[in-house]
């Protein structure tokens, strides 16, 4: 192979190169620069703190598209520098009820289904790392803690309530999605 060739084979394979770190690269920026990203198009329809109803996941209007229409989906956003947030759900047995809690990034960080009920319920504290061990700090020695508690890894992000109803139990399913509630608690 000649010079001339050996030039030309390591060009190509230095502009193959880049041209692979630069597409992986974009890959990995795009989703935390995006700026209709889920929390955003949810930011539009739900207000922070009080649970919001979405449009079912095959719906035009649906603000989280690609989501399993048979599903029935509530959100809540928060900011947790107002303070942690209790999160609760009435559970029954008509239904497949999932909470789970994801970032400002919309990446998910905490899940729990029906069978993690206590009581009939779904309940749980989030809070930031710092909230957490003060929260720990009050706790007295001898009394058990009876609240499940989530640090969250950033400060804002939403909780999505998910039921599953039986087939014909659409009824059942917005009775379980206005059970549910969030609610800023300020520390004592």
């Amino acid at each position: 192979m000649s010079q001339r060739g050996i030039v030309a084979s390591l060009s190509l394979l230095a502009i193959l190169l880049v041209a692979g770190i630069v597409h992986i690269a974009s890959l990995l920026v795009l989703p935390r620069v995006a700026p209709d990203d889920a929390f955003a198009r949810l930011a539009a329809v739900t207000p922070e703190g009080s649970v919001s109803v979405l449009a079912r996941g095959g719906s035009a209007k649906a603000a989280l598209p690609g989501r399993d229409p048979s599903l029935a989906t509530a959100v809540c956003r928060y900011d947790l520098d107002r303070g942690p947030l209790r999160v609760s759900a009435a559970l029954g047995d008509e239904a497949f009820v999932a909470l789970t809690l994801h970032s400002r990034s919309g990446v998910a960080f905490y899940g729990l289904n029906d069978r993690s009920g206590n009581e009939g319920r779904l309940e749980l504290v989030v809070m930031t790392g710092a909230q957490l061990d003060e929260a720990r700090s009050r706790d007295a020695a001898d009394a058990p803690v009876r609240d499940v508690r989530v640090a969250a890894p950033q400060p804002q992000g939403f909780v999505m309530f998910d039921v599953l109803p039986r087939i014909g139990g659409e009824v059942e399913a917005r009775r379980a999605l206005a059970s549910m509630s969030c609610r800023v608690e300020h520390a004592p």
